[in-house]
């Protein structure tokens, strides 16, 4: 059965695989039994879980080298232990990442070692430092992963959780920074940078993802990028410092060189966020690049609002307003903070074209949007309505003829704009880099 149905893998879609064609095949001449065939279904799948629960992963492809270690020492064949165990251990260095599974094993060997030390000098009390500093950073790194999870989510959610013993890790890992463990470092300038948000943490982090990225596993890797990512669009988002957009695209070229632009399925906001950041960080090669290796993974139901949103965005940014505009007029998604996005775009270009009537029109239908939309939240929608009536003080300056009254009004809405207290999606640089 398995080497019949292997045939039509990955897709197992074929007509041919239809229970009783199956069965045909495997019993020409024999009367079709549906309980024959579930049996033969249901014993393929316990030898596949069987296979599963042999097969290494990476959390247990070191195991082996536990076990032999320990069943040595327990046959008391202490200098087959010792060679074994000293074999393992430079197995062990040889590994380039340095993770929570490599402290895990490393704990094990020293733990195995010290037992060794006791068992040939029952007074000498060596191993002991080895195997509590393996355990203590294995242990912090722990809380680490979890605190920062658990504070990231409060943040975002507005949550609370019972963080015991939080204050005094934090506490404990102001003061320390000399671990050996590059995992560890990481996790612990994520706290503080999620914590404090202080530009240093931020540096130090970036250096561990941009230098010592092969030591780090996909997962802590990404999360890494993560973190980064959430204090460089806070620092845009919140303080307008255009900087980090080119951090951004900093990081996100970095990621995109190492394949490791999402951890797991890429969802086509992502595929829009990158291409977005490469244009406006004005890496247009890289996100052509990006364009072409991805572009296969959007969904195919989204593909031309995606692609007329990148366009739009691309010609934007080469001061090809006319057609820019025409491509976000294209652009329908369904996503409601996307929708609100191509909106913003949408009264930029008409701004930027002088078609100002159309503007004003696009004003009256994004305010009647937001007040239809109660998944908007209210911090978001006061920025955005604040927006809006800039947009309109801004048509206003532009159609103003007189000199005096124009630099007048041009003074006022800049002194306005200022005020904005948000540059959400870069709606306050943009106000400011009108040119008047």
């Amino acid at each position: 059965m398995a080497e019949y149905i292997l045939k039509f893998y990955p897709a197992f879609s074929h007509k041919t695989l239809e229970e009783e064609t199956v069965f045909k095949k495997l019993f020409p001449g024999e009367e079709y039994e549906y309980q024959k065939i579930k049996n033969l279904i249901s014993d393929l799948l316990n030898l596949a879980y069987n296979y599963l629960r042999t097969k290494p992963v990476y959390f247990t492809e070191f195991i082996p080298e536990i076990n032999l270690t320990v069943n040595l020492r327990s046959l008391r064949a202490l200098d087959l232990h010792e060679k074994a165990l000293v074999a393992a251990e430079k197995k062990l260095e040889s590994q380039k990442t340095r993770d929570g599974i490599y402290l895990y094993n490393k704990f094990l060997l020293a733990d195995q070692r010290q037992i060794l030390n006791t068992i040939k000098k029952p007074n000498a009390n060596e191993g002991f430092d080895e195997t509590f500093n393996a355990q203590f950073e294995l242990s912090l790194l722990n809380l680490l992963k979890q605190y920062t999870l658990m504070k990231h989510v409060s943040i975002e959610n507005d949550k609370k959780f019972s963080m015991k013993m939080y204050d005094e890790v934090l506490e404990y890992i102001k003061k320390h920074s000399d671990f050996e463990n590059i995992t560890l470092r990481q996790y612990r300038l994520i706290a503080l940078l999620l914590e404090e948000k202080k530009e240093i943490y931020y540096r130090e982090l970036k250096k561990i993802y941009t230098e010592d990225y092969d030591s780090l596993d996909e997962e802590d890797s990404y999360m890494a990028l993560f973190y980064l990512n959430s204090f460089c669009a806070e620092r845009y988002n919140n303080l307008a410092e255009k900087k980090y957009i080119y951090e951004l695209g900093d990081l996100f070229k970095h990621a995109f060189s190492k394949d490791a632009v999402a951890l797991g399925t890429f969802h086509y906001p992502d595929f829009i966020h990158y291409a977005k950041i490469f244009i406006k960080a004005g890496e247009f090669v890289t996100a052509d690049e990006f364009i072409k290796r991805y572009s296969g993974r959007v969904a195919a139901e989204q593909k031309e609002n995606v692609f007329n949103h990148i366009n739009a965005l691309r010609e934007y940014s080469l001061g090809n307003y006319e057609k820019a505009l025409y491509s976000i007029s294209k652009v329908n998604f369904p996503s409601f903070i996307l929708k609100l996005q191509v909106k913003l775009v949408h009264l930029q270009l008409l701004t930027e074209t002088k078609n100002y009537e159309e503007a004003r029109a696009a004003v009256h239908s994004f305010t009647q949007f937001l007040a239809r939309n109660a998944v908007i939240s209210r911090s978001y929608r006061s920025v955005i309505n604040r927006f809006l009536k800039l947009c309109i003080m801004l048509i206003g300056v532009y159609e103003t003829e007189n000199k005096k009254e124009k630099k007048q009004k041009a003074d006022e809405f800049f002194a306005q704009a200022e005020k904005l207290s948000s540059n959400l999606f870069g709606i306050k640089l943009w106000l400011l880099e009108r040119k008047i």
